[in-house]
């Protein structure tokens, strides 16, 4: 039985130049692509993968299963994961224009789960969930009758049963995921291990900085990370509780601070333990608990990973993992 939700909030776009109205665009089509993978109250899902990365692939790297292109167009963004043995298919898309279940638009993006088919490793085809998650953005301009509108949808794509406790598509789902997240933390021998059906020696390391969180829920909660500065720019640090702090002129409100990206360290050799052992090793990744609010420039998710202001963390030391 297919599901629809729809929520109205007060969220108005600015009416900017085209140019930069599909900046802001593209910036919120990331935002609620956030919202489907971190399953915010609607949704449960963790772990997301492109789908670009897993179509067609040999039937090796799925233990047998196959994920394939029935039908030419679009297919949905992502295969998704709440955990190893419940596997998603996920579009989220972002639009100005007006949206509704009954449209033409969004009948475009129910089609794109006709065009992809899931096999297990006999050959037949099983039925996968998906969701749709489709933001009508109002702008200023718009009148008070328009509202900024989020609509929810649960197809299936085509198949004889639906998949079950299935946890080779969930592992390869969660290990894309990660090589993501890896390859944003200048770890490019894990990425590849974690997106590659192989794995590393023993004697290839991996080093990095562990960052702790200063204070409130997390305090003492350790991070594999690095920070993003703006370029031009050069954080200064200081010492600070056995560690070392990012240190802002307080006067210059001007000055652009560093992002700190990480992700939590026992999480962290989890992964590496997956790629020195293979897709094995997955059921021993774990997740964190749901985060109280901290901090709305501040995010830390069930899958362990960590972004938000540099200040919030103190830098203690490299670790090889």
């Amino acid at each position: 039985m297919m599901r629809r939700f729809s929520e109205c909030w007060d969220r108005r776009a600015r009416d900017l130049p085209p140019q930069l109205a599909e900046i802001e665009r593209l910036v919120f089509r990331r935002l609620f692509k956030m919202i489907l993978a971190r399953g915010y109250t609607h949704l449960n899902i963790t772990y997301f993968a492109h789908m670009h990365t897993l179509l067609d692939k040999p039937a090796s790297t799925f233990s047998g299963h196959t994920i394939e292109r029935i039908g030419k167009g679009d297919t949905p963004d992502y295969f998704c994961a709440e955990a190893r043995s419940k596997v998603f298919l996920a579009e989220a898309t972002c639009r100005r224009e007006a949206v509704s279940f009954t449209n033409a638009a969004f009948a475009s993006w129910r089609k794109q789960f006709d065009r992809v088919v899931v096999k297990d490793n006999d050959g037949n085809p099983r039925a996968v969930k998906g969701h749709i998650v489709a933001v009508r953005l109002a702008a200023e301009s718009d009148s008070a009758r328009v509202q900024s509108t989020l609509f929810a949808e649960d197809p299936v794509s085509p198949g004889e049963r639906t998949v079950g406790d299935d946890p080779p598509l969930g592992d390869i789902t969660i290990t894309r995921h990660y090589a993501g997240i890896a390859e944003k933390l200048a770890q490019p021998i894990l990425a590849a291990a974690l997106a590659g059906d192989f794995t590393v020696p023993e004697e290839i390391q991996f080093p990095a900085i562990v960052s702790e969180f200063r204070f409130g829920p997390l305090q003492g909660k350790r991070f594999v990370s690095g920070i993003d500065a703006k370029p031009g720019t050069s954080p200064e640090f200081m010492q600070a509780d056995g560690g070392f702090i990012i240190s802002n002129h307080p006067f210059r409100l001007d000055l652009p601070g560093a992002t700190f990206s990480g992700v939590e360290e026992g999480i962290f050799k989890d992964l590496a333990k997956v790629a020195r052992s293979g897709s094995s090793a997955v059921a021993t990744i774990r997740q964190l608990q749901e985060i109280p609010f901290i901090y709305s420039g501040l995010s830390v998710l069930r899958d362990g990973s960590a972004i938000g202001p540099a200040e919030f963390f103190r830098v203690m030391s490299p670790q090889t993992y």
